[in-house]
């Protein structure tokens, strides 16, 4: 794959659908998660890609939950 492909038409996985999509048609939404890792609030957060085309993909991101171990690039530490 060429230098051109790789920019500009990067992909990313719906964590709701599972699809494959250009990045364009993926959004990503911030979901405090730290809760779950006993830290104060605001300080562990986890980014939920999901189609910004899907109507349902769209709902379903407000309640996502991850199935399994959350990937060490889907989670953002706030720094202090």
């Amino acid at each position: 794959m060429d230098l051109y492909n790789n920019i500009f038409h990067a992909t990313c996985i719906c964590h709701i659908c599972g699809k494959e999509r250009l990045d364009k048609d993926i959004l990503i939404r911030l979901k405090d998660i730290s809760k779950r890792y006993c830290m104060p609030p605001q300080t562990v957060w986890m980014h939920v890609r999901y189609c910004s085309d899907n109507p349902e993909c769209i709902e379903k991101s407000k309640t996502f939950e991850s199935a399994g171990k959350v990937h060490a690039n889907s989670i953002e530490r706030k720094k202090t």
